[in-house]
Formats: C-alpha cells, sequence, structure tokens
C-alpha cells in the first residue's frame, strides 16, 4: 500500500487549508532562505512576518526548524531566519512557512494534531494468533526473539502480496541450518498444538526444502511429529498435536533449512496447551485500540481452512497494556486467533510514513488545528469550515471499513495445509 511522509501531509494541510506557503530554496547560505519564484513580488509574501515558523521538509538540513527573522524581500524572495539552519541549505531544499500563530512543533501544534489526527483511526483490524512462542505471531519487524544456528543467513521479511505474511527467511550456508526459537516452558505428559506455516522462497529452487522441529531443551532431543516437512512454493500448514515427553519442561522451536542454498521462509509459529483456557495477549509495539472475539478456524476434509467459529470467552484488561480471555471450554487440536484493532503509529520526523492517505489524514489534522482560531477573523473561519466540511465522515468511514472486516472471515485468503 502507498505512504505517505509527514513532510506530504504537511504540504497538503499547508497548501490546501491556506496554513502557510511552501517554497524552493535557491540560495546556498544556513542564515536565510531565497525563492524569487515562490515568495518574491507583491503577493507573494503576503502575512508571512518576523516570527513565522519556518521547516524544512525536504533536501539537504531536512527535519531543520527556526523562524523568520525578516519579512521575504519583495526583489529576490530572500528571508533571513533566527536561530540560522543547522548547516548550509543546498539550491533545491524545499520548506514551508506557517502564517502566525501556527507552529510546527509544541502545545496544540501541527505536528501534535496530526498525531491526535491519528490517534482517531482505527486504520488496522486484525486477526493475530494466540502462541507461546515469542514473535510466534511475527508482528514485529525485528528477529531479536529468534538465533540462527549454524552458518545461515536468518532475516526478516515484510509482508507483501500475496501471501500478506511478515515472514522469518532462512537461507542455509551448510546442511540442517536452522532458526531457533526463545525456550518456551512446558508442562511434561501433557498435549499442545503446534502450527506452523511455511513455503519455498520465491527467491529459493524447486529442490529446496525445510523442516520443522519441536526440541526437547530437557532431556536433549527431538520430538516427534506427523508433519515436519516444507517443499513446495505454495504456503503450507504444518499441524501437530504432540504430547511432551515424561520430564520434559522446556522446548524450542527449530525452523531448518535442510541444504546449503535452500531458502525457506516460516510464517507465524502456534504453540499452546490443548487444555488451557487462559491465554494473555503480549503487549504491541503500536498502541491497541480494543481487542475483540477469540475465534478458531475449523480444518476441512480437504485439508482447507473451513469457517471461522467464535469462541465464547471473557476478556479482561489486566496490568502494562496486557489482555487476557478466559474461555468456557478448552479447544483442542486447533489454532485460536483474536482480533485486535491497531493505532496508526505516531509520526516526529518528516521522513516518518503512514499508510492513512494523506487527504484524509491532513484534513481531520487541519480541522483540529483551525478550531481554535476560527473566531479570529473572517479568514480563519472560511479556513476552519473548509476544513471541516472535508473531513466530515472521514473517521466514521474507517470505523465503518473495521466494521465490515468483522463479518468476512470467509472471504479472507487462507493456504492450503499440509496433508
Amino acid at each position: 500500500m502507498a505512504t505517505s511522509t509527514l513532510a506530504q501531509v504537511l504540504q497538503v494541510m499547508a497548501d490546501r487549508y491556506g496554513l502557510g506557503r511552501r517554497f524552493t530554496n535557491t540560495g546556498v547560505v544556513a542564515t536565510s532562505l531565497t525563492s524569487d519564484a515562490d515568495l518574491g513580488g507583491p503577493d507573494a509574501a503576503r502575512d508571512l512576518d518576523v516570527g513565522c515558523a519556518v521547516l524544512i521538509d525536504g533536501g539537504t538540513r531536512a527535519g531543520d526548524l527556526t523562524q523568520l527573522s525578516a519579512k521575504p524581500k519583495l526583489s529576490t524572495g530572500l528571508a533571513t531566519v533566527d536561530p540560522s539552519f543547522g548547516g548550509v541549505l543546498s539550491a533545491t531544499s524545499t520548506g514551508i512557512i506557517l502564517y502566525r500563530p501556527l507552529r510546527f512543533v509544541g502545545g496544540g501544534a501541527l505536528r501534535d494534531k496530526i498525531n491526535e489526527a491519528l490517534a482517531q483511526f482505527q486504520w488496522e483490524l486484525r486477526r493475530v494468533p494466540i502462541t507461546s512462542v515469542p514473535d510466534g505471531d511475527m508482528l514485529a519487524t525485528g528477529t531479536t526473539s529468534w538465533s540462527e544456528v549454524g552458518s545461515g543467513a536468518l532475516s526478516k521479511v515484510a509482508a507483501s502480496f500475496p501471501l500478506g505474511e511478515r515472514v522469518l527467511r532462512m537461507t542455509g550456508v551448510a546442511a540442517n541450518d536452522y532458526i531457533k526459537s526463545a525456550t518456551i516452558p512446558v508442562e511434561p505428559d501433557v498435549s499442545y498444538y503446534l502450527e506452523v506455516l511455511g513455503m519455498i522462497s520465491s527467491t529459493g529452487a524447486a529442490a529446496d526444502t525445510g523442516t520443522l522441529v519441536l526440541y526437547d531443551e530437557t532431556n536433549a532431543a527431538s520430538i516427534s511429529l506427523d508433519q515436519i516437512t516444507i517443499d513446495r512454493f505454495e504456503p503450507e500448514i504444518l499441524a501437530n498435536n504432540v504430547t511432551m515427553p515424561s520430564g520434559c519442561k522446556q522446548v524450542t522451536v527449530r525452523l531448518e533449512a535442510d541444504n546449503a542454498g535452500d531458502v525457506i521462509d516460516w510464517a507465524y509459529v502456534i504453540l499452546r496447551k490443548n487444555s488451557a483456557r487462559e491465554f494473555t495477549i503480549a503487549d504491541r509495539p503500536q498502541k491497541v485500540l480494543w481487542v475483540g472475539r477469540l475465534l478458531t478456524p475449523a480444518l476441512t476434509a480437504w485439508g482447507q481452512r473451513g469457517e471461522w467459529t467464535e469462541v465464547p470467552a471473557e476478556l479482561q484488561a489486566l496490568d502494562a497494556g496486557l489482555w487476557r480471555y478466559q474461555t468456557e471450554a478448552s479447544v483442542s487440536g486447533l489454532s485460536l486467533w483474536y482480533e485486535e484493532s491497531v493505532q496508526p503509529a505516531s509520526l516526529t520526523s518528516v521522513t516518518d510514513t503512514t499508510q492513512i492517505p494523506v487527504e484524509d489524514l491532513a484534513a481531520v489534522a487541519a480541522e483540529l488545528v483551525l478550531q481554535p482560531l476560527r473566531t479570529w477573523g473572517k479568514v480563519w473561519a472560511t479556513r476552519y469550515d473548509y476544513a471541516r466540511t472535508r473531513a466530515a465522515g472521514v473517521i466514521d468511514r474507517y470505523l465503518e471499513q473495521n466494521r465490515r472486516v468483522v463479518h468476512r472471515g470467509g472471504r479472507m485468503y487462507y493456504p492450503r495445509v499440509k496433508v
């Protein structure tokens, strides 16, 4: 999906909602900006005066903040600034000058209002597997919960079409190089459900293979599984019900590239006790606005995911951003998934990106910026009315989008199960 930067959001707010003027610099100094084409002439610098906030939003010194110390000159469009930029501007640096009293940062400033607007968007409504494997849901972008054993290379690959899953990629350099999870506590002689999605990477070869291993760290031995082999480019789900060996108190999940040169992608890794009725949901790097239904997908006789079924459960909010589901009865031999709605990440740097369409975000943020200024005169009132009109219904459309997604379980893409 296309992304927009903080700089682009600010540019739309300045242009469309009359919050300031944009310019392309032609000077090469640190004490002033020059743009005859944008700021020169009798009307170009109207409403720009000493104290107007200046942001360099592109090119050399992008992110620098200062303010005008003189009105742009009529003949050249040159305007001095104080304090100076952090270094010499390039002849192609771009920037924004806000009309007073607007500021880029500080209480009630544009950046704050943009992030306040972002907090209203329920952008992602996703289904996440319940698993006791650290980062088994693959929501983290890094690999710190996993380690590479051997001489192979481990990397995290962002979600892409058509799978739509973030994956761990294991590139084998020698035979049996593997990825190892953190140590997971288990109960001896108790049944667990283990599910892993894997496939030959698009950069691999048809003969590449991977192997799933559940390793008993207490007894230093592999645990027998029914489904272990990845041998197709098409995503395969390896589903296993396994009873932990006697005396086994800790296990690790190992995701192997079988031969030198094999490249295997592994997505979610699910391990949970079949008899469990309580499930704690880990805190997220992004703020979770709410968590929803607990679901389980049935496996059909053809080895594919069937309909999603809601599991009756009570949801409890715990300390430090943690949530807990408690079910009325245990669900054995199937994966469990929960719904969560995630708030978009805040924007701080001009190069930070968001997937919220720039027009939607700029409209909502501009309304927030202009609301306290609407009584300052006709010009500000007109700008506010325009922003309010453009922002009307934007947030409601995203709420409605998520409400529809809740009922689309049967239409989502699910890979074929290994049989």
